[in-house]
């Protein structure tokens, strides 16, 4: 359970990251 939720807290991160690079691409 715990290997999860670092995957899922690291899934999260990557989300944000790529999210914040797309938006920076975007501009």
């Amino acid at each position: 359970q715990f290997n999860q939720y670092i995957t899922r807290a690291r899934r999260v991160e990557l989300a944000r990251s790529l999210d914040l690079t797309e938006r920076h691409l975007k501009i």
